[in-house]
């Protein structure tokens, strides 16, 4: 088994020395620079032919990885290496969807491969980019830029916590028409969430576990709201029943679009990738992923 670990060193849970002297052993091992030399690493270790390709990070790494399977956007056929994760990070919220209770030593050298569905977002006839786990439009991605401000000597399990409050506590909903599939549903809203993953943001469940190439998204919108009624909503997101809460409407689809006067901020897997009007697609079974042998 040819493989490569891709580091990180930015990642919450990144020590390079430390993680190089654990990684050495299991396969070659590069230190990168930034997201862009991630993607570029990739593509390089596509072009070199090893088996598996490890983001080792958390879900920005991962995302960064991912990205790097796609030199010729949706267009891209599937790769032959089989993306691997070691989770490093603030969140590393789409390893919990591809491990179940394995370790990611015991998925990496005894993996199980199979081809996952990946979401696509376009912003005004860009090129676009890929995400995994999840992403979204509104407070959220105002909680994830507050969490990128934080210093690194706050505990993980804080890092997205802390933000969440702060930003509840002064949420204002944004004017939107979202397209979901064929329907139109305009109104003001807090939240669009867009995920294929079931967790996010350190921990915050998005329902019940599903397929990782079921060939849909799990769309949530969340109506606008009083900040004091959004804080009392936030322990059923952690619990995995925020559909519970009145103002929630939870969906399935191939396509979301959110087209809104105003530059509403846009996140992707926990990183924060711009504002304004977006479209999400998916695109089916379009990369190979390690998972648990009992996925």
């Amino acid at each position: 088994m040819k493989r490569i670990f891709l580091v990180n060193p930015a990642a919450g849970g990144v020590t390079p020395a430390r993680i190089q002297k654990e990684l050495k052993s299991l396969g070659e091992v590069r230190v990168c620079s930034s997201r862009k030399d991630l993607i570029r690493r990739t593509r390089e270790a596509i072009s070199r032919g090893f088996d598996q390709i490890v983001a080792v990070g958390g879900d920005g790494t991962v995302n960064a990885v991912a990205n790097g399977f796609f030199p010729g956007g949706v267009d891209t056929p599937p790769a032959r290496p089989a993306l691997g994760v070691a989770p490093f990070g603030t969140g590393s919220d789409y390893f919990r969807t591809l491990a179940g209770s394995e370790e990611w030593t015991e998925i990496l050298l005894h993996p199980k491969v199979v081809l996952a569905d990946v979401g696509w977002i376009s912003q005004d006839g860009g090129a676009g980019s890929c995400f995994l786990n999840l992403a979204s439009v509104g407070a959220s991605a105002e909680v994830v830029k507050r969490k990128e401000s934080l210093p690194r000597w706050v505990p993980k399990k804080l890092r997205y916590v802390l933000p969440t409050i702060q930003q509840m506590a002064v949420v204002r909903p944004f004017p939107a028409t979202i397209e979901v599939d064929d329907e139109k549903i305009p109104g003001n809203f807090l939240n669009v969430f867009v995920a294929k993953g079931t967790w996010a943001g350190g921990g915050m469940r998005f329902g019940a576990e599903r397929p990782l190439a079921d060939g849909l998204f799990h769309v949530t919108l969340v109506e606008a709201m009083s900040p004091a009624k959004a804080l009392k909503n936030l322990p059923l997101l952690f619990l995995g029943r925020l559909e519970e809460a009145e103002g929630i409407r939870v969906m399935k689809a191939r396509m979301v679009r959110v087209t809104s006067p105003v530059a509403v901020p846009i996140e992707a897997d926990g990183e924060t990738i711009g504002s304004g009007s977006v479209e999400f697609r998916l695109l089916p079974k379009k990369l190979r992923v390690c998972v648990s042998r009992s996925s």
